[in-house]
């Protein structure tokens, strides 16, 4: 009785750890997702506006430039 006890226990830990896992890998790609679509993080989820979202946050000619030159600021 006692050993069909520890079993039970034992399946609901580990059942109970994998579904916990899941959940915060779930969470952890969805917090991805909305920092990939061009969200901040300010406390709150803010979204760039539309025409901002997919721009480069660089200039890229100097970016270029500094890649070329490995001058990197």
């Amino acid at each position: 009785l006692l050993y069909n006890g520890a079993i039970r226990i034992a399946k609901e830990y580990f059942n109970a750890q994998r579904v916990y896992s899941r959940i915060i890998r779930s969470k952890r790609n969805q917090i991805e997702w909305c920092l990939r679509q061009g969200f901040i993080d300010t406390g709150r989820l803010i979204s760039f506006p539309p025409e901002v979202q997919r721009q480069a946050k660089v200039d890229l000619d100097e970016l270029k430039v500094s890649v070329l030159t490995k001058r990197l600021q």
